[in-house]
């Protein structure tokens, strides 16, 4: 979730039907078969991802500017998990486990993120807010580069399947060749992604409806 202030809310949701555990050192357990085992840390999934969200911004240099400059984005990493699970938590001075939070507590923790910040934010924060426009724009740019992964796990485990249908195979042929414009984020056809590809030079690699690959004659 993005605000007008480019504060980056970014929700790691996890599903833990008996709970969760969390020691001293940060380890993360679930109950499962009567017992304890250990997962991964989705604190530190979720590091990782603020941490490649944060680089890609940079890299493809497409935050809001101000007079030329960057607006400075700030994330804000939690984890989700479901209100009805039990949470067992260490002493705060142990392992800081603030951003493991149940899901009807994250409008409460947005909340307080306000009201706590102190008078160097406020003035910090006002003085790099978007407009809505701005926000949706960027927020259609950053949409545009998404690309979902795709695995046929059929294939990967070897195991055979009926034929499809030609007339669905066609529909998801179709399905699979969805362009994005980097500007605006509208649906482009693969004819113009392929011309934008085909200059890479000249549009950076990035695909563009015909409106906005105007900008680079």
């Amino acid at each position: 979730m993005i605000n007008r202030f480019l504060e980056f809310y970014i929700l790691e949701s996890k599903s833990y039907a008996y709970g969760i555990k969390i020691t001293d050192r940060g380890e993360f357990l679930v109950w499962h078969k009567n017992r304890y085992i250990a997962i991964e840390s989705p604190i530190e999934q979720n590091n990782r991802h603020v941490y490649l969200l944060e680089k890609f911004l940079r890299e493809e240099n497409i935050l809001p500017k101000r007079l030329g400059i960057n607006i400075e984005p700030k994330f804000r990493p939690f984890v989700i998990v479901s209100p009805k699970s039990n949470v067992i938590r260490p002493p705060t001075k142990k392992f800081n486990t603030d951003q493991v939070i149940k899901s009807d507590e994250l409008f409460k923790q947005i909340q307080e993120d306000t009201d706590n910040a102190n008078l160097v934010e406020v003035f910090g924060s006002v003085a790099k807010l978007i407009s809505t426009e701005t926000l949706i724009e960027f927020s259609k740019r950053l949409v545009s580069f998404h690309k979902p992964a795709s695995i046929n796990f059929y294939a990967k485990f070897g195991i055979e399947t009926k034929k499809e249908n030609p007339v669905s195979e066609r529909k998801q042929e179709a399905t699979d060749k969805n362009y994005f414009c980097a500007k605006c984020g509208k649906p482009i056809t693969e004819k113009a992604a392929t011309f934008c590809f085909s200059n890479k030079k000249r549009f950076g690699g990035k695909a563009y409806c015909f409106e906005h690959q105007k900008m680079f004659d």
